[in-house]
């Protein structure tokens, strides 16, 4: 089974091989906050400054306020991130919650359409 952490690993590779491209063509921070599991907790993937970053860490007020929180159950990110589940659906039967800038977490689907190869 698929774990929050092996998704995050292959966001990073990705982050690593075009991050400057994804600097570009998203331009904000994305709060995952992980519920459940071994992987729970704050990861921030920060597509705003530099060549991009993906780390563990609770999230600054500045990227807090810049960017979109999504909070979702363990096994659901892994879902969604492999495409076996729908974010909308999942946000419309409450399973995933969005705080801040929701024009952001509408650029979500750059990042999930790599980790469906997962």
């Amino acid at each position: 089974m698929t774990t929050p952490s092996q998704v995050f690993k292959g966001i990073e590779g990705r982050i690593q091989s075009s991050g400057a491209e994804l600097v570009k063509e998203i331009n904000g921070v994305f709060i995952f906050n992980i519920q459940g599991g071994p992987d729970e907790g704050n990861w921030v993937i920060d597509l705003k400054s530099g060549s991009g970053s993906l780390k563990k860490v609770d999230p600054t007020p500045d990227q807090t306020d810049n960017g979109v929180t999504i909070t979702i159950g363990d096994k659901d990110f892994v879902d969604v991130f492999t495409g076996k589940a729908n974010a909308n659906a999942l946000w419309a039967s409450g399973k995933l919650s969005l705080e801040g800038n929701m024009a952001l977490a509408m650029k979500l689907q750059s990042l999930t359409s790599a980790g469906a190869k997962l």
